[in-house]
């Protein structure tokens, strides 16, 4: 076979490992800077990138320190492949001819073709490793060192734990910042150790691969390192993408080109070059964003020498980052030809030696006659962006998603319902203002005019509810799991909210209930809205119930804070409506009620079982059209001194059996009140302000968290019913009523068992399962039915009741043959004695009226299980019964005596 001496080095190196020790593969480099000089680099660095901790900026670094006469020839390693495989004779390096050219090019390409296969075996390999570690982990505190030295926030990171060590950096404690494809799947990971050291995943797949932060799609920064682009979304409220490193600047920016094909694409210099030379040979940097810019038409954002924009944002603000992005895009004032028309300007405008302020300007002209036409430019608002417009699935509940930056020079994010245009607009101008974009006085209606005139191309899900949509969860300020959906509402939202670190939650809150069943519950409760959807269950809830100072409403301090701060928590304080409008906002997450006794026992009555199901009442538009009714799936935490049943009944209102069993009623039985272990503390009271400061504190994590770990269960397809039913046979539920209620335990005790094999909360496997039961053996010992349906219990109570209220006053003695006949006023019945024992005869219509609320027939059921019906025949019920007057009636026989309530 016939070779080039550069084929021979390349078949060479094709049989040498990539993942050499750092003197054997440093000696590689030198010897081909020896033969080839600068040249050689490209066969250096494509041979080092096979390795598993190819470092682009280290092998760059390496060639340049080498020595081209440093003694290190191409012998050796030739010599060095020979011991891996490489046989010489079969390779010789002689002069080429034609005959000899297809041959030469087969054995290259069927090396590169190995070698390429290679490649892909470990890539699949490495993204299988990475889903695993990533499932693995637990999201990423605020204050990680690393964060905290760059001055920077966490997007979707998080920290690993174990034993994995890369090229002697051990990763115990790193951050992960995951890599994605262009198709979105994990493909690598990369580890920051909490001093700063970089490492990615052996044998993952960088090249193409990215990590975006943000939302906001109008102008994307592209940088090299996750700190700087975290600054830039700091700066400009927009979306960011990690290149991860010099080399796949422009692959990245290609594929953010077409993904987004009207967007502003700035790529963020890492400004290599201390000396300020930009355009020097060294500044590998400068060159590799310079280049990636050209090819996709973006722009360049250039900090000082030897600084990227997280060295400018910690050295002079991230002001100075935000100028400086804003200074690389391109502003236009518009000319005649292009008049009338709408300009948005994130910077001061230098026009005719006028300075226009940042903003909205509305530019158009005035014609005169025959004069020539009088440009006319208006400040309308502060920056304002219609970044996409959105719809939901149905086609339906159009809107506008808007970026803007408030006063304070933070960027917000706004997905504003197209109908808030209807009218004056004045509901969605008082949004705008108090998120702190400014208005002209005299322009308040162009600014609605210009929303309404945008057409952005790119479009998006609106969730008009929080919670999951299509595999995507949807908070107000945060969407896991998609890109493309985002929260759209008109009005106020649930306080979700994050403080302090999950780490400060898992000791100072979760931490505590290792020992108290009752707050484990309640902090399970928080999670276990996340699990209605999965399970296709519409609501549950739990009401914790006792006297005053038992720790009712630390419990419910605790489960508000897997989702927000304490302005979280709602009061039962409001109407039927009201809490509605409650469960709007906290779908699949916790609607936490505090002190049930200030509702209305009405509104109670009717918003038990709307909570629980999901489901709002019909109501009519101004047309007198059915409106749709509000839908929502919520999980109930509620607290009071009464239980909901007592509420309700307090307002002479007979309660239902199913408003029993979808919020459970659960006394508070601790020894100290809500806790069985004060966890080494010397009071319940003690206990109880250690959990709330640490609550008000740390909160948010959690919740979001667990949202993270689930999505990734479903993304792979994990079914939880099998599960949910086994837990059910942990309970001891005879009868179909006592399994619903078990069904509610059961979902949050799964929730808890989550919560533990998520890495979310240090509790021992099987706590929560066993918390749950213990609440429902207590459910069990309150319940008045004692093993038979609620509906069984509720008949037998309404015809006592009424025979001690009606007995004498509307039944007369059917036996009375001959005796003066006595006058009764809406007659229910008769009464007869046998042995000395009296038995009352309903009429049809007196039956009725003391079962009111209950089925005819189920009522009759109930009667005939506990053998009260006496008289009936032949299978029936009734019985034809002559009555005083002689003639028959037909009559139900009812032993007051066998009545059963127990």
């Amino acid at each position: 076979m016939q070779f080039t001496d550069r084929e021979r080095v390349q078949l060479a190196l094709s049989s040498i490992p990539s993942d050499l020790p750092r003197n054997e593969w440093w000696r590689v480099g030198a010897a081909i800077k020896h033969e080839f000089g600068d040249e050689g680099f490209e066969l250096f660095n494509t041979w080092s990138s096979n390795a598993s901790s190819y470092d682009a900026g280290a092998a760059r670094d390496t060639w340049r320190s080498l020595d081209a006469d440093g003694g290190i020839r191409i012998g050796s390693l030739f010599e060095l492949a020979k011991r891996h495989g490489f046989e010489p004779k079969r390779h010789r390096g002689i002069a080429t001819h034609p005959a000899g050219e297809t041959k030469r090019t087969a054995v290259v390409r069927q090396a590169d073709d190995a070698a390429g296969k290679a490649r892909a075996d470990r890539h699949s390999t490495a993204a299988e490793r990475a889903v695993s570690i990533w499932n693995g982990a637990q999201a990423a505190s605020a204050d990680h060192p690393y964060l905290a030295r760059k001055d920077v926030v966490q997007h979707d990171l998080r920290v690993y734990r174990g034993a994995l060590s890369i090229a002697s950096m051990r990763c115990d404690g790193a951050l992960i910042v995951p890599l994605y494809n262009e198709a979105g799947a994990l493909t690598s990971l990369e580890f920051i150790s909490p001093a700063g050291e970089k490492r990615f995943l052996p044998g993952g797949a960088k090249a193409g691969s990215f990590h975006v932060i943000g939302n906001s799609f109008d102008c994307l920064v592209i940088a090299e390192g996750y700190a700087t682009a975290a600054s830039a979304t700091a700066a400009n409220g927009g979306a960011s993408v990690i290149a991860f490193d010099a080399g796949n600047l422009r692959r990245v920016g290609e594929t953010m080109r077409k993904r987004y094909p009207d967007a502003d694409l700035v790529f963020a210099v890492d400004n290599d070059d201390a000396e300020g030379n930009a355009g020097a040979a060294g500044n590998t940097g400068m060159k590799s964003a310079t280049a990636a810019a050209n090819a996709v038409e973006g722009v360049l954002a250039v900090p000082p020498a030897g600084m990227d924009l997280n060295d400018l944002h910690r050295a002079q603000g991230i002001e100075a980052v935000r100028d400086l992005i804003v200074a690389a895009l391109p502003d236009q004032w518009p000319d005649m030809a292009t008049r009338p028309s709408w300009g948005i300007y994130s910077r001061w405008q230098a026009i005719d030696s006028v300075a226009r302020k940042p903003g909205v300007w509305y530019h158009s002209y005035k014609q005169r006659d025959d004069q020539e036409p009088v440009l006319v430019d208006e400040w309308i608002c502060s920056p304002l962006y219609v970044a996409a417009t959105t719809s939901n699935r149905e086609d339906d509940d159009y809107g506008f998603l808007l970026r803007y930056v408030s006063r304070r020079g933070v960027w917000k994010r706004w997905a504003m319902p197209a109908e808030m245009l209807a009218g004056d607009g004045s509901e969605a101008l008082g949004v705008l203002l108090a998120g702190g974009v400014e208005i002209s006085q005299h322009k308040k209606r162009e600014v609605l005019r210009y929303i309404a005139s945008q057409h952005p191309k790119r479009h998006m899900r609106a969730a008009t509810l929080t919670g999951w949509h299509q595999g995507a969860f949807v908070l107000p300020d945060e969407v896991i799991g998609a890109d493309d959906v985002w929260f759209q509402a008109a009005g106020r939202t649930a306080p979700y909210g994050v403080a302090g670190t999950l780490n400060g939650w898992q000791t100072g809150v979760a931490g505590l209930a290792n020992g108290n069943p009752m707050l484990m519950l309640a902090i399970a409760a928080g999670f276990a809205g996340v699990l209605l959807d999965p399970l296709r269950i519409d609501g549950g809830g739990l009401h914790i119930y006792g006297d005053s100072s038992t720790g009712k409403t630390t419990a419910l301090v605790a489960g508000i804070s897997v989702w927000g701060g304490q302005s979280f928590r709602r009061q039962w304080r409001a109407t039927a409506n009201g809490l509605e409008g409650a469960g709007t906002m906290h779908t699949d997450t916790l609607l936490a009620l505090d002190e049930i006794g200030e509702v209305a026992p009405r509104d109670l009555y009717e918003a038990s079982y709307a909570l629980a199901n999901g489901t709002g009442k019909s109501r009519a538009n101004k047309h007198g059209e059915a409106r749709k009714a509000a839908q929502w799936r919520v999980f109930v935490l509620s607290t009071g001194e009464t239980t909901i049943i007592a509420r309700i009944e307090a307002g002479g209102i007979e309660s239902k059996a199913g408003q029993a069993l979808r919020i459970l009623d659960l006394p508070v039985t601790g020894r100290y009140g809500l806790f069985d272990d004060l966890r080494g503390m010397d009071s319940g009271a003690r206990i109880a302000d250690a959990l709330r400061d640490a609550a008000a504190k740390h909160y948010g994590h959690a919740g979001r968290e667990f949202v993270r770990k689930m999505a990734a269960l479903r993304a792979q397809g994990v079914e939880l019913n099998a599960r949910l039913q086994e837990l059910l046979t942990q309970f001891d539920a005879p009868d179909g009523q006592e399994r619903r209620a078990a069904r509610v335990l059961a979902l949050t005790a799964l929730a808890g068992e989550l919560a533990i094999e998520f890495g979310i909360v240090d509790w021992s496997a099987g706590a929560p399962v066993a918390a749950a039961r213990q609440a429902f053996r207590a459910w069990q010992d309150r319940r008045e039915t004692h093993g038979k349906s609620a509906e069984h219990i509720g008949v037998m109570r309404s015809i006592t009741a009424f025979i001690d209220r009606c007995g004498d006053a509307r039944f007369s003695d059917i036996d009375a043959d001959g005796a003066p006949l006595v006058p009764i006023r809406d007659r229910a019945g008769y009464w007869r004695i046998r042995e000395g024992a009296r038995s009352y005869l309903f009429t049809s219509e007196g039956l009725r009226e003391a079962i009111k609320g209950y089925d005819f027939n189920r009522a009759l059921t109930a009667l005939d299980q506990c053998g009260a019906l006496t008289e009936g025949k032949g299978g029936k019920r009734s019985a034809m019964v002559r009555v005083p007057g002689g003639h028959l009636t037909r009559l139900y026989c009812i032993d007051p005596a066998r009545l059963d309530m127990t």
